[in-house]
């Protein structure tokens, strides 16, 4: 087993051409919080910053045998992107969980490009509970958390969701105001919930643009702290501020990795 003095972190997802988000936008994460970074394809995509113009989908045997040529690896965390399908998603948590039993997996559960683009249409009539469980924390923003717990109150689907896994609710969409304040509904107000109950995070002030992959950015972050051994709590808010500080590195909608 391939055991380095950083820790490996395998993200599984699609390529983008302009590096914002992605395989691309992953590695270049990885590479900033030491760890190292390998990847595996789900798809090959057509785009610009701003829209999604084409996207190729690669076979679930292909997924899976690019995963195989890399069970030699000793990965801490595994961060899965976008997937095509539930059979998709499945497959490559059941091949994680073959191949690298030991490994974190977080799981960004993305609905549509910032375009609107569909990547992954969640059949609203599949039980998600096998499949989280064996995830250690999904990223859900508040439109894909609805989806999944088929309840459009983010409280209400917050307390489902966190008897079945961890979840990390972001803010980068206003959260429905279901928590007692109007204060929830501003961009920026992160939630995590677990067995343990539901905590807020807080922003840090500050000016920030929007950008293209912050959800792929943020999801990375976390999973390369968890491996480097940091506690959830803390793994959550160094990510948290990791993302920041990439929404505050230019106007544009392509985030600066240096920190």
């Amino acid at each position: 087993m391939l055991k380095p003095a950083r820790p490996y972190v395998l993200t599984i997802g699609g390529f983008d051409p302009t590096g914002g988000a992605g395989v691309l936008a992953d590695i270049k994460t990885t590479e900033r919080l030491r760890c190292y970074g390998m990847s595996v394809l789900t798809a090959n995509t057509v785009q610009r910053e701003d829209k999604v113009l084409n996207v190729n989908w690669l076979s679930n045997e292909y997924i899976v045998e690019q995963c195989e040529a890399l069970a030699h690896v000793d990965f801490k965390a595994i961060k899965i992107g976008i997937v095509q399908s539930v059979e998709m998603l499945e497959i490559i948590v059941e091949t994680a969980g073959k191949l690298w039993p030991n490994a974190l997996l977080i799981w960004d559960p993305v609905l549509k490009a910032s375009d609107s683009t569909t990547f992954f249409n969640f059949d609203s009539k599949t039980d998600y509970d096998s499949i989280l469980s064996k995830v250690s924390v999904i990223t859900p923003n508040s439109n894909e958390l609805s989806v999944l717990s088929k309840i459009e109150n983010s409280k209400k689907s917050l307390e489902i969701l966190r008897t079945k896994t961890n979840v990390y609710l972001t803010g980068g969409h206003p959260v429905p105001i279901a928590f007692g304040s109007r204060q929830d509904d501003k961009i920026g107000v992160d939630y995590f919930a677990d067995s343990s109950g539901i905590k807020k995070l807080n922003p840090k002030p500050g000016t920030y643009s929007e950008k293209h992959g912050s959800g792929c950015i943020l999801s990375t972050a976390l999973a390369c702290h968890l491996a480097l051994g940091y506690p959830m709590h803390q793994s959550l808010l160094k990510s948290k501020r990791y993302i920041e500080r990439a929404l505050k590195s230019n106007k544009s909608l392509l985030a600066y990795h240096y920190q």
